[in-house]
C-alpha cells in the first residue's frame, strides 16, 4: 500500500493503528518522505510504502523498516531503498509509544520530557492584522496592549519579541470579536495563560523547530511553550531543546510540517545526563536577556 506518512503518528488515526497492530502482521515499512514521485512536486506529499499479512502477529513479530525520507529526489530514494539499512522493531512494542505511534527506532526506555514539564499551546487571535502590531508602532494607549512572543528565525536563543497584542485582560475589543464568531475559535482564543509570567522555552511548531527562551508574556499559536515543573529543571531542559538531538527525537514521532503541542514533550529525556551538560555549558546560568537586534 501507498499511504500518507502522517497516518503513522497523528492522534486521529490512533484507533486504526491499534486495530491493525493487533490484528495483522506488519512486514515491511518504508518511509519515503516528500519528493518520492517525479510527477508530484511539493513538500506536502509525504508517503510510506507498507506491506501487511492478514494474520495475527506472533510474539516477537518484527516490523522490518527503512527510512529514505532524507533523500531529496525520487532517483536518490530508489537507490536508498535498495541499499539503506533495514531496521527491526518489535510490533507489539509500538503500543508503548505515545498514542501507539509507529516508529522505526528502538532503545532503552527513558522518562518522557513531560515528566518534568508541561507544554502549552498559544493564542489563536483570528485576525492578526487587526490585533497584532510591532511594539514600535504603539505611541498611545499602551496599557491596552500586551507584549506577545512569536516564532523566531533560529539565529539566536532570544528572538520573537517584536509584537504586541490587543489583549486588554481578555475583556475588550478582542473579546467582542471572539464572541461575534459564534464559537468558531473555541477555547483557542485564551490558550496558554497557565504559562504566562513564568520562565521556560518557546518552540516553533513548524519546519526546524527552533527554540528560544520564553519570558512569560502572551504568546501566539506559531509556538508552544515548555514550562518546567521545578525551576531547577530549566537549564537541563533548555540544553536538550536547543540541541539537534531534541529535534531528531521529535521528528521520529512526528515528521509532518507542523507538530502538535503535545508531541513536543513526549520525547525521551535523560534528566541526569542533560543536567551535567547544562552545568558545563551554563556555568553562570542561562543566557542573559540581551540582543543586538533593535527589533
Amino acid at each position: 500500500m501507498v499511504m500518507p506518512q502522517n497516518w503513522l503518528f497523528l492522534g486521529s488515526y490512533k484507533k486504526q493503528r491499534e486495530h491493525l497492530l493487533k490484528g495483522v502482521s506488519w512486514d515491511l515499512l518504508a518511509r519515503l518522505g516528500s519528493g518520492a514521485f517525479d510527477t508530484i512536486s511539493g513538500e506536502v506529499v509525504n508517503v510510506i510504502l507498507l506491506s501487511l499479512t492478514n494474520a495475527i502477529p506472533k510474539n516477537k513479530h518484527f516490523i522490518r523498516g527503512l527510512d529514505v525520507s532524507e533523500s531529496c529526489t525520487a532517483i536518490e530514494k530508489t537507490i536508498q531503498l535498495l541499499n539503506a539499512e533495514i531496521r527491526n522493531v518489535d510490533q507489539k512494542k509500538q503500543f508503548e509509544n505515545p498514542e501507539s505511534r509507529v516508529v522505526l527506532e528502538s532503545g532503552a526506555k527513558l522518562s518522557q520530557l513531560s515528566t518534568y514539564c508541561y507544554s502549552h499551546p498559544g493564542i489563536n487571535c483570528g485576525d492578526t492584522l487587526r490585533f497584532l502590531v510591532k511594539f514600535w508602532e504603539i505611541n498611545s494607549g499602551a496599557s491596552r496592549w500586551s507584549f506577545q512572543q512569536t516564532a523566531g528565525f533560529g539565529q539566536s536563543v532570544i528572538e520573537g519579541l517584536e509584537s504586541m497584542f490587543l489583549w486588554e485582560d481578555g475583556k475588550g475589543e478582542f473579546y467582542e470579536f471572539v464572541q461575534s464568531l459564534d464559537g468558531r475559535l473555541g477555547g483557542s482564543w485564551y490558550r496558554g495563560q497557565d504559562a504566562w509570567r513564568k520562565r521556560g522555552i518557546s518552540i516553533s511548531r513548524m519546519h526546524d523547530l527552533h527554540a528560544n527562551l520564553y519570558f512569560g508574556s502572551v504568546f501566539d499559536q506559531s509556538i508552544a511553550v515548555i514550562i518546567p515543573n521545578k525551576k531547577e529543571y530549566l537549564p537541563a531542559i533548555a540544553c536538550f531543546i536547543f540541541s539537534s538531538e531534541y529535534r531528531e527525537e521529535v521528528r521520529r514521532l512526528n515528521p509532518s510540517l507542523a507538530v502538535s503541542t503535545s508531541v513536543l514533550a513526549e520525547v525521551p529525556f535523560d534528566l541526569e545526563r542533560w543536567t551535567k551538560i547544562a552545568q558545563e555549558k551554563y556555568t553562570n546560568g542561562l543566557p542573559k536577556t540581551y540582543s543586538d537586534d533593535p527589533t
